[in-house]
């Protein structure tokens, strides 16, 4: 155990350091996509509910698929 010195336990943890910030950023970027839902809608709702019961959404892959065929 002594035979660690300071360098060894930093390259240790460095990545680590890297990837607790890439997580913080992720969860960040997650919680203002929900905040802006939310004020898109105006009101709490179960978000699955209002995607799933959202008449553009049923049929998402296929309305994009055609808009840009469109262009």
């Amino acid at each position: 155990m002594q035979s660690f010195d300071n360098r060894e336990m930093r390259n240790v943890f460095e990545p680590m350091k890297i990837s607790t910030k890439v997580v913080l950023l992720a969860a960040l970027l997650l919680f203002l996509v929900g905040l802006t839902l939310l004020a898109v809608n105006g009101q709490y709702v179960d978000v699955e509910q209002a995607v799933a019961s959202s008449p553009e959404t049923t049929n998402a892959p296929f309305a994009i698929s055609q808009t840009q065929r469109s262009h």
